[in-house]
């Protein structure tokens, strides 16, 4: 299965997100990725149980909502809360500095982040896990093939998705 997370540099210069948590990946072998969730959102837990027992199961993707690339993550594990309480970082020393005093419903502990987005033709969105209520926009976009421009206009910040590989590379 085939998770997409959403984040924006919006508290730090364009790309250094992705940079620093490589930093970390490489000084301390595992970084700490919080999960921003929107107040409209609501944590789904059977989800993140199911991820949490069977980790390599799962594709994890990041989604960069400002310049609109995918790049892939390696996940080892993730820490949450019973209820989807907002926890504090588990390993302060593995967690990027303006995260340090984040709470977060899920923090996921990731061992690898590709360096260079992957090229994709777009999405297809099986489900938005953390949306209690879809709307008819984002409804509409359900198993259909959407860009990476198009995701960000979604109302999620996770989503359950099939890459859909450049036509090119195939």
């Amino acid at each position: 299965m085939t998770i997409v997370l959403r984040y924006r540099d919006l508290t730090v210069p364009e790309g250094a997100t992705i940079e620093r948590h490589r930093e970390i990946i490489e000084r301390e072998g595992i970084v700490m990725w919080g999960w921003m969730m929107r107040q409209s959102e609501r944590v789904p837990r059977e989800l993140l149980t199911q991820i949490a027992e069977n980790p390599e199961k799962f594709s994890i993707y990041l989604y960069d909502a400002g310049s609109c690339e995918i790049r892939r993550a390696t996940l080892k594990n993730l820490s949450m809360f019973p209820g989807g309480i907002r926890i504090p970082t588990p390993i302060p020393r593995s967690t990027p500095s303006y995260m340090a005093e984040a709470l977060c419903p899920v923090w996921f502990h990731f061992s690898d982040i590709e360096d260079n987005p992957i090229e994709v033709e777009g999405l297809m969105i099986e489900d938005y896990p953390t949306l209690q209520d879809v709307k008819e926009p984002d409804k509409n976009k359900l198993r259909e093939i959407i860009t990476l421009n198009d995701l960000r206009e979604t109302g999620a910040t996770v989503w359950v998705a099939s890459i859909v590989p450049n036509r090119e590379q195939e």
